[in-house]
């Protein structure tokens, strides 16, 4: 029996389709409370850009519903619709990189207000435009290269994409983490990090447990 084409391309789009829309249930809650508890300390340039990402984060949750939609009932059977990308998949790279950016931007910012070190911000800047670079240079081959089975000639663009995406955000995290968790103070610098390694090694028992009744 020949695979399915809309279980091959669309059932992995159907379930992110499902859990976009579910984080977009924590993001419409996260800006109510943004909005009501803390948008007046923030300058405007700041608020512009969480309003940002949030419009775009709502386009492109409403094009992968669309997506998915219009191939899996306005053409059901049509296996011919099911095997090529469409124009509404092809903004999901272009989208993601213009949402991962700006907050990129914003975070080698803060790496730069918090460490003084411009080469960090630097740094984290290079790598936020490299992987944008990169989602629109994917999004162009999902529009030159449209069939499913034809992706594979451009995979080891999608993995420098994927590897710079990963790079950057493990960047910004090691770089806050080991600066905003430091207070200057030796003895409460020690008590926090007791409770961090307190933290983890309480959540891996639970894990471990868990497995074992399992």
């Amino acid at each position: 029996m020949p695979p399915n084409p809309a279980a091959i391309a669309h059932g992995p789009m159907l379930i992110g389709m499902t859990i976009n829309v579910l984080l977009m249930g924590v993001i419409v809650m996260q800006m109510y409370e943004y909005f009501t508890s803390y948008r007046r300390r923030d300058d405007r340039w700041l608020r512009s850009l969480v309003i940002f990402v949030f419009f775009v984060n709502i386009l492109n949750t409403a094009f992968a519903v669309a997506d998915v939609y219009i191939a899996l009932i306005n053409h059901f059977g049509d296996f011919q619709y099911l095997t090529v990308s469409t124009w509404l998949f092809v903004t999901d790279p272009v989208i993601i990189g213009i949402v991962a950016c700006p907050v990129q931007m914003f975070f080698a910012w803060r790496v730069h207000s918090l460490t003084r070190k411009w080469y960090l911000g630097l740094l984290t800047v290079s790598l936020a435009l490299g992987q944008l670079v990169c989602g629109m240079l994917v999004a162009w081959k999902c529009h030159e290269i449209p069939a499913w089975a034809d992706f594979v000639k451009f995979t080891d663009l999608i993995t420098v994409w994927m590897t710079s995406t990963i790079v950057v955000d493990l960047t910004i995290t090691v770089i806050l983490a080991r600066k905003e968790h430091k207070t200057g103070q030796e003895g409460t610098d020690q008590v926090i990090d007791r409770l961090i390694r307190r933290t983890y090694n309480s959540e891996s028992n639970s894990i471990a447990e868990a497995n074992q009744k399992a």
